[in-house]
């Protein structure tokens, strides 16, 4: 393993348990645009909470995505 793939893994470590929409995008290194489409797909599980509907994604949810398992509808 590189250091750089090693410096992600240990960076991906150190992300919360539950992150912002900004936080799950930068650590996908994808949009923000991107990561809501993905939610609304129904490809990456997610919840929407409070009036304004803020997003927060669960840890274990980039997981899945990344191990390839998709959320069940």
């Amino acid at each position: 393993m590189s250091s750089e793939s090693s410096a992600a893994l240990t960076q991906f470590d150190e992300l919360p348990a539950v992150l912002t929409s900004r936080e799950a995008a930068k650590a996908l290194r994808i949009g923000v645009k991107e990561l809501r489409q993905l939610i609304d797909r129904g490809d990456l599980a997610a919840a929407r909470l409070g009036p304004r509907r803020v997003i927060r994604v669960a840890k274990s949810a980039l997981l899945d995505i990344l191990r390839g398992i998709r959320r069940e509808k």
